[in-house]
């Protein structure tokens, strides 16, 4: 069952024209690419119902694709070449920003989420979905909250801004994890916690009391003074 959200993404259409506005004197590169060419490039999901999928006979349709057809027929006006060829080239969710980059793909027609850092990367047109993070489980399994998932596997997609969030759980999961281990054992050696102590990198890695004995000689050696 659906456990509850933990954040919002946006998809879109991802775009490799430049920001402005290309004019019939000064198209943008990938504008220039296309006319050039003589066919613009779409990628596309094969599954990403039902924005973008492949039908029964194999061919990407979807809520995304209709909206890049629109996209297509002002690129064929813009450029005065309504014999425009379209081809298309499948992504998934590790190379589609990629493709994009390059200018393997001149357009990518997808699922793919609006986000900042990915702003640095390529172009975005108008959102047109805003969907929601949750967790899916059994509902025998009993999860009410991310602590419950300490031990268990967890799937994500690779390359999605969901896996990016996963990991930043998990690695704040450990980090809370190891400093914890850090202010125990420094106790039971009746030493002070030091200030900078959970960002020493074999502090935090040292979550068993043996290790924490082998390196405080070399925290206390790197000049990290008790308060």
């Amino acid at each position: 069952m659906t456990k509850r959200a933990f954040g919002f993404a946006t998809l879109c259409l991802a775009f490799a024209f430049a920001p402005q506005a290309a004019s019939a004197q000064s198209l943008s590169p990938t504008l220039q690419k296309i006319k050039e060419a003589g066919t613009i490039t779409i990628g596309h999901r094969d599954s990403s119902v039902p924005f973008s999928y492949l039908d029964d006979s194999q061919k990407p349709i979807g809520f995304s694709l209709e909206l890049c057809d629109l996209v297509v027929a002002k690129i064929k006006a813009k450029l005065g070449q309504p014999g425009l060829k379209v081809a298309y080239q499948a992504v998934n969710s590790s190379n589609r920003i990629p493709l994009v980059k390059n200018g393997t793909v001149d357009i990518e027609c997808g699922s793919t989420a609006n986000t900042i850092a990915r702003q640095q990367e390529v172009s975005y047109s108008v959102i047109f979905y805003a969907p929601q993070f949750k967790w899916i489980a059994l509902k025998s399994s009993d999860l009410k909250t991310t602590d419950d998932l300490k031990g268990k596997a967890v799937v994500v997609t690779q390359g999605t801004n969901t896996a990016q969030f996963v990991a930043k759980l998990n690695a704040a999961a450990v980090a809370a994890l190891a400093d914890a281990g850090v202010r125990q054992r420094l106790g039971e050696l009746g030493e002070d916690i030091p200030p900078r102590a959970q960002q020493t990198p074999q502090a935090l890695g040292a979550f068993h009391r043996s290790e924490i004995d082998k390196w405080w000689p070399i925290i206390k050696a790197a000049g990290i003074k008790p308060e």
